[in-house]
């Protein structure tokens, strides 16, 4: 039977053991956890339980509340081992990571520290926002929110006790805003609605609520039927969910987090709660905030030695790691700490130093931040290929781009051939190398620009619905590109142009799950016009310039080196493209990889080719002009209605 006494509920435990068993499988890709990533707002619905709980108590008892007790106890219970968590990542990126990777590890190391990674992360996100997978700080997210909740949520409850009696219907009131709003703000920044407070609030409030719910007292029928149907939401959304197909978190999220609620509410006095009661889930529920600090650092770091490839050895490997870091953060920080008697300091000096130590990581971790991830670490001759300024690079990419896709129609004035290009960033780059190889002056070119996340440049507007909000996962999970790719499409198939157009260049990055719709509209076009259409292939490795470069370590043998970063999904996506019908196809990895054992990466002045894993850096577009121009003009003479290179 659960333990209830003094208050703690053992059940509650073994829900933090759901909660941080979901997300680990879900991240380790273990299992058809396909939402555990749900375990996080199970994780704000038994906070915002627990805290409620603690200030409700105190003012029932005594009419007042010490927020000065009720904060030390919280950095106590998270700051000690999210410092450890922070340092520990820190100090193993610098050895481990390229400057670009390391720099941005750095920025999230300085926001965790101050207790707003879910800010940083916001402001990453977007176009060339970097892979989930080389940020080992990013689970720091929940974090921040938990502590932005932490310091306002007693104050306004405080405020609420105070000025009414009507708590549950405040409550209830508060709940409906927050989940209204986190709704609309998911349409047009879906972002935002993941990573910031406001739109996570009401999560935590969920929990408060069932503060309140529970003085009624509830025969065991009653709670039985409760908690089967909290178990039920949870078990849904844990195992149904999909990162990939779920429009989240929305009103998807209050699926959780009803279920959590619910299960909070009948487990004080239901017998299906007795299994989460247990002691293997009561163990794992008590090292579940260490589990969840430890996990994922360990998955990312694995991941980047291994290039990605990790195998179910592996996966066993990062178990049993995990659970030995965790099991040693948990007694020799966690625990240690958590206790004012059993620490070393109490009140106002454990404060002090819990912020000297943050301030003492925080120096080192703003300078390699602002030093472009310290380029001193890598060998002399590589230190140019990671001194990259990629804001000035993610710049260029769609500078030339953006200028030509402002144009309305093509330059009436002028008699060369009129070139139509179609395209994402993918197009950005192609544009700037044939600019560079002063290749573009021969011709009237005007560009029509389609969001990546559109997932195919054309598209039939019968079919976009559908394919918008059933197929394109991008499109699915954040509906605010929706309208800008329905926008992009439509300046893109613009009849008029494509009667006009001499030659039509269509440049993408290419993706599986858009692969029979963009192969359709291609098809379709190709009998709209009677000009030569040019479809681009994929032409990016696994990694970028400076990952490749530091991990070899020199910059003899570099290229032999570099081809066992070719990316067999590029490869995969290509195969089809290479066979539509009636168009001209680019082989854009000829640029990439002259031969089949080697890839160029750095050009002869060590300046990186790729500043991220696929979009050229200046010196790589002037690099691919040479081999861009020479295939563009075999293509042009070729009777064929295919180039397929090589």
């Amino acid at each position: 039977m659960q333990n209830i006494k003094g208050g703690y509920r053992s059940d509650i435990d073994g829900l933090r053991a759901v909660a941080v068993i979901a997300v680990i499988l879900y991240h380790f890709k273990i299992g058809s956890i396909s939402g555990g990533f749900v375990g996080v707002d199970i994780f704000f619905v038994i906070s915002g339980y627990l805290i409620t709980r603690i200030i409700t108590e105190q003012w029932k008892e005594h009419q007042r509340v010490n927020l000065g007790d009720f904060y030390l106890r919280r950095v106590r219970r998270l700051l000690p081992a999210l410092i450890v968590t922070i340092g520990a990542s820190y100090i193993t990126a610098l050895f481990l990571f390229s400057p670009s990777d390391f720099k941005s590890m750095s920025g999230s190391a300085v926001y965790a520290l101050a207790g707003i990674p879910n800010i940083f992360f916001w402001l990453e996100s977007g176009y060339f926002d970097s892979s989930a997978s080389i940020k080992p700080l990013l689970h720091t997210w929940s974090l921040g929110v938990e502590i932005q909740f932490y310091l306002i949520w007693p104050i306004v409850l405080l405020g609420i006790l105070r000025k009414t009696t009507h708590i549950t219907v405040t409550l209830l009131a508060l709940i409906a805003l927050g989940a209204t709003s986190a709704v609309l703000f998911l349409k047009s920044d879906a972002s935002g609605a993941f990573f910031l407070t406001p739109f996570r609030v009401h999560e935590f409030l969920l929990g408060g609520l069932v503060t309140f719910i529970e003085r009624h007292k509830f025969n065991k029928l009653v709670s039985n039927a409760v908690y089967a149907t909290g178990m039920i939401l949870v078990a849904y959304a844990i195992f149904v969910f999909s990162s990939e197909t779920t429009l989240f978190p929305g009103l998807a999220a209050l699926v959780p987090a009803a279920g959590a609620a619910l299960m909070i509410l009948g487990g004080r006095n239901s017998t299906l709660a007795y299994p989460l009661s247990s002691w293997p889930a009561v163990k794992i529920g008590e090292i579940s905030y260490s589990l969840y600090l430890v996990h994922w650092p360990v998955f990312v770091f694995t991941s980047y030695t291994l290039m990605g490839n990790v195998t179910p050895l592996h996966k066993l490997w990062l178990i049993c790691c995990t659970l030995v870091l965790a099991t040693a953060l948990y007694y020799l920080v966690e625990k240690f700490f958590r206790h004012q008697q059993a620490a070393l300091l109490s009140g106002p000096a454990f404060s002090l130093a819990t912020a000297l130590a943050s301030i003492v990581l925080i120096i080192p971790a703003a300078s390699s931040w602002t030093q472009n991830g310290w380029t001193w670490r890598i060998p002399a001759e590589l230190r140019e290929i990671g001194n990259i300024d990629e804001r000035s690079a993610s710049i260029y990419v769609f500078e030339l781009i953006k200028s030509l896709n402002k144009a309305e129609g093509f330059d009436t004035s002028s008699e060369k051939e009129k070139i139509l290009v179609i395209g994402d960033s993918q197009a950005g780059d192609l544009m700037n190398i044939l600019n560079e190889d002063n290749y573009l002056s021969k011709f009237n070119v005007i560009s029509r620009l389609v969001d990546s996340a559109c997932g195919t440049p054309l598209l039939e507007k019968d079919k976009q619905d559908s394919f918008f909000k059933k197929i394109n996962p991008i499109t699915m999970k954040q509906p605010e590109y929706i309208k800008r790719c329905e926008t992009g499409i439509a300046r893109a198939d613009d009849q008029k142009l494509l009667l006009e157009a001499d030659k039509i260049f269509i440049a993408f990055y290419w993706r599986d799950f858009a692969e029979p719709y963009y192969l359709d509209a291609i098809n379709k076009l190709a009998s709209r016009t009677k000009a030569e259409i040019y479809i681009f292939g994929r032409k990016d490795l696994l990694k970028d310039s400076a990952f490749i470069a530091t991990t070899l370590g020199r910059s003899a043998g570099l290229s032999h080196y570099a081809a066992t970063y070719k990316s067999p999904e590029t490869e995969k996506i290509n195969a089809p493209l290479r066979l539509i019908r009636n168009v001209k196809y680019i082989d854009m990895m000829q640029a990439t990889c002259p031969s089949a054992d080697q890839c160029l990466v750095i050009d002869g002045n060590n300046k990186p080719v790729f500043f991220n894993a696929t979009h050229l850096s200046k010196e790589g577009a002037k690099m691919y002009g040479p081999v861009t121009r020479r295939l563009l003009d075999e293509a042009m003479v070729s009777p064929s209605a295919r180039m397929a290179g090589g």
